[in-house]
């Protein structure tokens, strides 16, 4: 919820500001959906185990960046 910050400080003050960060919210809405695209679980049907720790590692990697991209967003 730290990404409605912006929006619930404004406390309906100033209604330009509130359209700025309800455009952000759009954005952050159509980065979640294009990574999520990306994300996927580990195939099963993988040849090692290896291979599946790097799978995991890559989705873990992708969910960090998005994380850190809602938090730059929501400052």
């Amino acid at each position: 919820m730290y990404h409605l910050k912006p929006i619930m400080a404004l406390r309906g003050k100033n209604r330009k500001s509130a359209a700025r960060a309800l455009v952000e919210e759009a954005e952050i809405d159509a980065i979640r959906k294009r990574l999520s695209g990306r994300i996927r679980e580990p195939d099963i049907g993988a040849a090692t185990t290896k291979q599946q720790e790097c799978m995991k590692v890559d989705l873990h990697t992708l969910r960090k960046k998005l994380s850190k991209k809602l938090k730059k967003r929501s400052q």
